[in-house]
């Protein structure tokens, strides 16, 4: 097992070893696009210490942000087997019915929160993170181009690139935060079809956890649109508040028995919905734009919930014929072809927001 682990992490520093040796490569052949008569043109008469001043006062505030994913998890870190340990050594006889299919093999009660927090993280996070590293890049993508209309006071190109954001970010994280809650038991089963305790123990968790994936698939971009916009403050100010309720949220409802560990969960959907809803609220505020409601989270939302419909009943019908993957597999190609054809038939289309993402 340590070689495993050793191995998994190895395969994070060759994946960024790869990316520096391509972009190294890239700009020995084609260099950044600045000139030297851009340079000379943009010398600035400001000190050294001056400029490195108001480089770091944007940098920090950015790399702050950019851990945005990894907050909460830091938390259940320190809070979810500590309250565990607590709510178990107060309700020992709820916990021993509650979990004994893994407690009658071989394990300890003393031993079962460390077990359960090992499912969550391991299980229910990953899926979890799972969309949001999708989307993640498309705020990545939307930053140049909006800092630029920002800059030049570009109002129609600032509003258009930030609808393309939020709409390309929804149309793939509605549904797919949906249909993980939908799906819940099938999708673990059908990734994690050898560890059947842990499945029992968080599938509940990550019926939860799909809701939160929306929210966190659209606070991604709302972020890199307020760096854009030149309020990289913000997002660390936001997340803090939200990390609060994170943080209360877990040391509250884990010591419910009833709840234990999907107090985490419902904890993290809350966080992010917070997260969230204030950025949209502070864009809209800063920008003066006025979000089109409908055509980026209520037409995509009913799409996502016939969607989300047709992948259950596919799954269903088909589960008895082909077992769990092949249902899971159908379900999602079912899901997906009713949720373009609501689109198409909402006239919804995303072309030209999806081209506005990485080209001028």
């Amino acid at each position: 097992l340590p070689y495993v682990a050793a191995a998994a992490i190895a395969g994070v520093t060759l994946s960024t070893g790869i990316s520096l040796i391509y972009l190294v490569i890239r700009y020995r052949f084609f260099k950044d696009g600045i000139t030297k008569q851009m340079l000379v043109a943009e010398q600035s008469t400001e000190r050294g210490k001056v400029l490195l001043k108001n480089l770091f006062r944007i940098v920090i505030p950015i790399a702050l942000g950019s851990v945005i994913t990894n907050l909460t998890s830091l938390i259940d870190l320190g809070t979810i087997i500590r309250s565990l340990n607590t709510t178990i050594e107060n309700y020992p006889d709820y916990f021993i019915n509650k979990y004994s299919y893994i407690l009658n093999e071989n394990m300890a009660l003393s031993e079962l929160p460390i077990f359960i927090y090992g499912s969550f993280s391991g299980l229910a996070i990953t899926i979890f993170n799972l969309v949001p590293s999708i989307t993640n890049m498309f705020g990545k993508g939307i930053l140049p181009n909006l800092a630029e209309a920002w800059y030049v006071n570009n109002k129609r190109k600032v509003n258009k690139n930030i609808h393309s954001v939020i709409a390309v970010t929804g149309i793939i994280c509605i549904p797919a935060g949906m249909g993980i809650s939908i799906l819940a038991k099938p999708i673990l089963h059908f990734l994690y079809s050898s560890r059947p305790d842990e499945i029992m123990t968080v599938e509940n968790s990550v019926v939860i956890l799909g809701i939160g994936v929306i929210f966190l698939s659209l606070s991604v971009p709302a972020f890199a649109i307020l760096q854009a916009i030149g309020r990289a403050d913000l997002p660390v100010k936001i997340m803090l508040l939200g990390v609060i309720i994170k943080l209360i949220g877990n040391i509250t409802l884990i010591y419910i028995p009833e709840i234990n560990v999907d107090g985490a969960a419902i904890s993290t959907t809350a966080c992010y919905f917070f997260i969230c809803i204030i950025s949209l609220l502070k864009i809209k505020s800063i920008t003066g734009i006025r979000f089109d409601v409908l055509r980026l989270f209520i037409k995509p939302s009913l799409g996502a919930l016939l969607c989300s419909v047709a992948a259950y009943l596919s799954y269903d019908l088909m589960f008895e014929l082909v077992g769990n993957k092949i249902s899971v597999l159908i379900a999602i190609a079912a899901g997906g072809l009713i949720y373009i054809l609501s689109l198409y038939l909402m006239n919804i289309n995303n072309g030209k927001s999806i081209k506005q993402l990485f080209f001028k």
